[in-house]
């Protein structure tokens, strides 16, 4: 598949761009495409953004990932402030966070996907789908209902893309 056809795709709201770094991750890790667009569509609705996990960190809440407000949240991080989802993928432990500014900067695309769909590529031959899916989001209930519902994204997008 190429950019063009996957951009008509993706929502309206996707960044620009989303598409042509969602399938250059792919290349690079190997996670098959229809994992990696329910990924990103769960994480960040094909946005580079903050999450809204629950820190004292005062990286904007939803807010657009650059690199200098990144800059200041990863400062922030390292103070004890708490971390915070970050990018398309919502690299949200330092390690990921960490990992994917050793490719080019957690803050932008390709590196925090790369990162993020290594892990859960990771998670999902541990694991299995479903049960690797939560993996990724964590544990518990709350990650038992994303590995669901992860695959149910996960399949309608197998549908579309083929």
């Amino acid at each position: 598949m190429d950019a063009g056809v996957l951009k008509r795709l993706l929502p309206e709201t996707a960044d620009d761009g989303a598409a042509t770094h969602i399938l250059e991750a792919c290349a690079t890790t190997g996670l098959p495409l229809s994992y990696a667009l329910a990924l990103v569509e769960k994480e960040s609705g094909f946005q580079n953004v903050y999450g809204h996990d629950h820190v004292r960190n005062p990286a904007q809440k939803g807010g657009r990932v650059t690199r200098s407000n990144y800059a200041r949240y990863k400062r922030d991080r390292k103070a004890g402030l708490g971390m915070q989802g970050v990018g398309y993928t919502q690299l949200t432990w330092y390690e990921l966070q960490d990992k994917a500014d050793a490719l080019g900067g957690c803050w932008r695309p390709y590196p925090n996907m790369v990162v993020g769909f290594s892990n859960l590529k990771r998670q999902i031959n541990l694991h299995g789908k479903e049960k690797g899916a939560a993996a990724y989001n964590g544990t518990g209930p709350d990650a038992d209902a994303y590995g669901r519902d992860w695959v149910k994204k996960q399949g309608r997008w197998h549908e579309k893309i083929n």
